[in-house]
C-alpha cells in the first residue's frame, strides 16, 4: 500500500527549521514488533532532493488508558494483584500499579507476546520503597533484567526482544 501526501512549508530562510506532522493510525490487529517502511522525500524550489527512509515498530502496546487490563492479556500472582490508578501516572491519566503487600509478600504483573520480527519493550517505571528492602524486579522469559529500589521518579527503559514467544514480568516484593 502506498501513500503519498504533500505538504509545503513556504518561506523557510536559511538556518531555519519548520514542522510537519503526520497522524498514522494502525489496525488494533497488527502483529506485535511490526516493522512499517516509511520514505520521506524532500525538495526545494532551487533544485535540491533528497530522500530518507526509516521503519517505525508497531503492535501491540499498552498505556492503560482504558482504566482497566481488559487491552492485554495479562496474568497476575502474589499476595495483591497490580491495580489501575490516576494517582500518579506518568502521561495520561492511568498508569498500573503493584498491589500492596507486607513484609514477604510479592506482588506480580505479566503477559506474553509474540513478536512477528526482532523489537523492543519499552516501559516507564516509577518505584517509591524502602530503599535495599523493598523491591521491583522486571524479568523477561524468567531472567531479571533490572531491579528498583529506593524513591526512584519516573523514568523510561527499552529492552531488545528477539522474534518470537515472549513472557514480560514485573513484580513488587518486600
Amino acid at each position: 500500500v502506498g501513500i503519498s501526501r504533500s505538504e509545503r512549508i513556504l518561506g523557510l530562510a536559511a538556518g531555519e527549521t519548520d514542522t510537519v506532522s503526520f497522524v498514522c493510525i494502525f489496525s488494533e490487529d497488527i502483529p506485535n514488533s511490526t516493522m512499517i517502511p516509511f520514505e520521506l522525500s524532500i525538495a526545494s524550489d532551487v533544485g535540491f532532493s533528497d530522500k530518507y527512509s526509516f521503519s517505525v515498530t508497531v503492535g501491540i502496546t499498552e498505556d492503560f488508558e482504558t482504566g482497566d487490563f481488559l487491552n492485554n492479556d495479562w496474568t497476575f500472582s502474589g499476595s495483591s494483584s497490580w491495580e489501575i490508578t490516576s494517582d500518579v501516572s506518568y502521561e495520561g491519566e492511568y498508569c498500573a500499579r503493584s498491589g500492596d503487600v507486607g513484609h514477604d509478600e510479592n506482588s506480580t504483573m505479566s503477559a506474553d507476546y509474540y513478536y512477528q520480527e526482532d523489537g523492543y519493550i519499552k516501559f516507564y517505571r516509577k518505584v517509591s520503597s524502602e530503599l535495599n528492602y523493598d523491591k521491583l524486579k522486571f524479568y523477561i522469559d524468567g531472567s531479571l533484567k533490572s531491579i528498583w529500589s529506593g524513591e526512584l521518579d519516573w523514568a523510561g527503559f527499552s529492552y531488545s526482544i528477539p522474534a518470537g514467544m515472549h513472557n514480560f514480568t514485573w513484580t513488587f516484593s518486600r
